[in-house]
């Protein structure tokens, strides 16, 4: 059985291993100021100062200070997941076709959110809706922003998605 000064002595050498490869993790990645950040969320809290470095990756894969507000990884904000795209690969023409059917089927307007989400409004629509949806759905996969499908004065018509106090398109 080991004693209390042995105990010790291995929890000191646990520390000092956790401490190196923090400075490690912050001299791979360019900054060792890094290492000088608190090493744990509790104690940058009561420290009172807004970032804390742990030298372990955060999920997506970057090597940087967390934010002790919300924990979350400093890099994560500026930059994509490593090896992923911030942009969804969704296929818009088959969603937006599917948007055509539910408008053509009830005669009133769907569009979706940048959330993705399927939302009914109350206004009619009239002409044809397949050939806007379809434009719509080359307009955001060729700009990258969400367009929808709106009543226009000749038919309906797609537009930037940018969204309303009361909610429409």
């Amino acid at each position: 059985m080991a004693t209390e000064q042995e105990l010790q002595r291995r929890r000191d050498e646990e520390q000092a291993a956790r401490a190196e490869a923090r400075r490690q993790a912050a001299i791979g990645a360019g900054h060792l100021e890094w290492f000088k950040l608190p090493e744990r969320r509790d104690l940058a809290r009561q420290m009172r100062v807004d970032q804390y470095f742990t030298g372990l990756p955060c999920e997506a894969g970057h090597t940087s200070p967390k934010l002790t507000r919300t924990g979350a990884c400093i890099a994560c904000k500026d930059a994509p997941p490593i090896g992923r795209s911030r942009k969804p690969s969704w296929d818009w023409k088959s969603r937006f076709d599917r948007l055509a059917s539910l408008m053509e089927a009830s005669g009133v307007v769907y569009h979706y959110t940048r959330a993705g989400k399927t939302v009914r409004t109350s206004r009619p629509i009239t002409g044809d809706v397949r050939a806007a949806c379809a434009r719509a759905a080359s307009l955001t996969e060729q700009t990258g922003e969400l367009h929808c499908v709106v009543p226009g004065s000749r038919g309906p018509v797609a537009k930037p998605y940018r969204r309303s106090s009361d909610g429409r398109c």
